[in-house]
């Protein structure tokens, strides 16, 4: 669980947007249901494996779009405190390469020129 951790959150420290987390998570929940689901299905009744794998997965992933829907119909479109990752990680953990603060410098120098 320590390693996943640490996964989600470089990757919420790269990417900040919370419908990433939101989909994150879900397909986590969504997995680990799906193979509760199919160890009770195996335990519990007779069902070929194929059959049991189509009713877990119907059955999993149902719950997990239900559960989405109405977290999602129940949610404001302003929010006074917002969800994000605050996470802080050194800039080795960025995928893309950053800038040194002479070269963003240079870069938004167009933004303070006046046009004449």
């Amino acid at each position: 669980v320590t390693i996943l951790t640490s996964v989600i959150d470089v990757l919420m420290f790269n990417w900040q947007e919370q419908i990433f987390m939101v989909v994150l998570k879900s397909f986590m929940q969504g997995a680990l249901l799906l193979l509760l689901f199919s160890f009770n299905l195996r335990l519990a009744t007779h069902k070929s494996p194929l059959n049991r794998m189509v009713t877990a997965n119907l059955a999993a992933w149902s719950l997990v779009g239900a559960s989405l829907l109405i977290t999602e119909m129940n949610r404001p479109e302003f929010s006074p405190y917002p969800d994000y990752s605050a996470a802080l990680l050194p800039p080795s953990f960025f995928f893309a390469p950053s800038l040194t603060a002479e070269q963003f410098l240079q870069e938004s120098e167009y933004v303070f020129d006046i046009p004449q």
